[in-house]
């Protein structure tokens, strides 16, 4: 298989806000969902059960606010904004199709650090005039064609590992209320780069 390290995007639905003082605000937000999403290299699909696995990987991991960092991973101190905390895998989200509660995916607080981030972005985080968000995460890319909930994928991320997330953001694909400050999405305009890793035998991607 080859582990590729990926970017989905998210909206982040109505923002719950859980605390709000002088040094912090704390949103709920859903980060990932089981979707079939488009990549530059095919429809990819990311099952509940691999999420259920990837769901403690999200615990502590940074926030970057507005975009991605430069790089795959936050490595510059100065791109940290936040941090995620508390995740957990959840069989209850709403599906808006059905207006039941029946999809899954992965929930998080996020906590934004107040002097850390501009007073402009929490205002539209609070507003809801920003409501996306992205994982930069990595996975094995399983390539076993199937088809979920009438969609068909060419390939299955597993094994996923969250890095960091990016949010708020202006735009996400997968549209409220799937993913967001509550969602999951891919941008297909972003170049692929394959990495060998020859020692591992591994092939790494960034989408």
């Amino acid at each position: 298989m080859i582990r590729q390290i990926v970017q989905d995007f998210a909206v982040l639905e109505d923002s719950k806000i859980i605390q709000d003082d002088d040094k912090f605000l704390v949103v709920k937000a859903v980060i990932a969902s089981e979707i079939v999403h488009k990549y530059k290299d095919g429809m990819a699909y990311k099952p509940a059960d691999e999420l259920e696995k990837a769901a403690w990987t999200a615990e502590g991991r940074w926030v970057k606010a507005l975009s991605h960092p430069t790089s795959d991973q936050i490595r510059n101190v100065n791109d940290i904004n936040g941090r995620m905390e508390n995740p957990r895998f959840r069989k209850d989200l709403n599906d808006p199709k059905t207006n039941r509660p029946c999809r899954r995916g992965i929930e998080v607080d996020i906590r934004f650090f107040k002097d850390r981030t501009s007073k402009d972005v929490l205002d539209k985080i609070r507003t809801g005039q920003l409501k996306d968000n992205s994982i930069g995460f990595s996975c094995d890319k399983d390539v076993t064609p199937g088809e979920f909930q009438g969609q068909k994928y060419d390939y299955v991320q597993r094994n996923i590992c969250i890095d960091h997330l990016a949010a708020p953001i202006e735009q996400g694909r997968c549209p409220s209320p799937y993913c967001g400050i509550n969602v999951d999405s891919a941008l297909d305009d972003k170049p692929i780069v394959e990495v060998q890793d020859v020692s591992l035998g591994i092939s790494y991607r960034f989408d």
